[in-house]
């Protein structure tokens, strides 16, 4: 079922490119933060604007999750509205291993006391080949 979801909704991110996908998401994260932040304050986005100096229209441009933020804006924000802004730029291969350490600890650790998967270890190659039914395999 998850190919055929794939496969169905290919026609979103046809022709972007990875620097492409990885802007829109990074965008969209930021987006929904500034967002979820303005829910968690009781504002709307009018009240929003007018605490942070800007317009509505600003408010609602930030919230679409297309609006190419400048860093200058991005600290600003987070200073007003006491959230922290720290770009981190790293090396994908150790981007990469953060990413497995994590799936092997939250695997252990969700798994802890289960004697079935006590002789588990992950199994890297079916993690990067997408086939997450096959992420470890019991010794």
């Amino acid at each position: 079922m998850k190919k055929a979801i794939t496969k169905s909704t290919n026609w979103l991110t046809a022709g972007l490119s990875e620097e492409e996908l990885l802007a829109k998401k990074t965008l969209a994260i930021i987006a929904a933060d500034i967002q979820l932040k303005r829910i968690e304050l009781g504002l709307d986005q009018k009240e929003f604007a007018k605490l942070l100096g800007v317009s509505q229209g600003m408010v609602s441009r930030w919230e679409s999750g297309t609006y190419n933020f400048t860093i200058t804006t991005l600290i600003n924000i987070c200073e007003k509205l006491e959230l922290s802004f720290k770009p981190q730029i790293t090396s994908k291969e150790v981007e990469e291993v953060v990413a497995q350490e994590t799936v092997f600890t939250v695997f252990n650790f969700t798994n802890c006391r289960n004697d079935k998967y006590s002789n588990w270890t992950p199994d890297w190659n079916a993690y990067h080949n997408n086939d997450t039914d096959k992420v470890g395999a019991v010794a």
